[in-house]
């Protein structure tokens, strides 16, 4: 099928001026969070506006980001904008206080079930050994084992040295890590294996 064309510009070219000038247009301003609705359907012009938004050094807020658009936005926008953009995402929730279930803290459950009515689910489905890195203030959860074989998770949580925690409960001070080779790692998980199927 031949690609749609405006005079002699193909569509992968137009739709980013046009994207450009609509941006231009509405005088979206650095630091500014901009909601954009898809009322075209049409999700090729949807990452150029959102794109569009993000060059201006604006933050764009939709609903569900498509897929396309997060991995372009990583690789096309300016590094120093893309800092703020967990900092002007985290702003649309506000706070979210922690309480304790059990042994267990987590977000406030009410809240949760508040932004699971606007806010997007992503099932994060990944094989044996993989890691998953997220920010810190990501709403997380994982759903119950409900197979017959034990799921192990080591949640680790970094701070840097410069930043100490002197008194603060649950917030343990710097400590050198030391660095282990991955058979000594290995070994270590076969003994705590062992030890749990006997």
């Amino acid at each position: 099928m031949a690609e749609e064309q405006r005079g002699n510009m193909p569509a992968n070219e137009w739709w980013p001026r046009i994207a450009r000038r609509a941006v231009a247009g509405l005088g979206v301003q650095p630091g500014e969070l901009v909601q954009v609705r898809d009322q075209a359907g049409r999700p090729e012009v949807l990452v150029e506006i959102l794109l569009a938004v993000e060059r201006a050094g604006a933050t764009p807020w939709l609903e569900i980001e498509p897929p396309a658009y997060v991995r372009r936005l990583v690789t096309e926008v300016d590094p120093a904008h893309l800092a703020q953009w967990d900092r002007h995402r985290g702003d649309l929730m506000g706070r979210i206080d922690h309480n304790k279930t059990g042994d267990q803290t987590g977000a406030d459950i009410d809240r949760v079930h508040e932004a699971l009515k606007h806010l997007e689910l992503v099932y994060c489905e990944m094989e044996p050994g993989t890691a998953l890195f997220f920010h810190a203030n990501l709403l997380h959860r994982s759903d119950a084992n409900r197979s017959p074989n034990p799921r192990w998770s080591l949640i680790c949580c970094y701070n840097a040295a410069r930043n100490p925690c002197k008194g603060r409960a649950n917030h343990p001070e710097y400590s050198y890590l030391e660095r282990w080779p991955d058979e000594r790692i290995k070994e270590v998980g076969r003994r705590q294996l062992d030890a749990i199927a006997t």
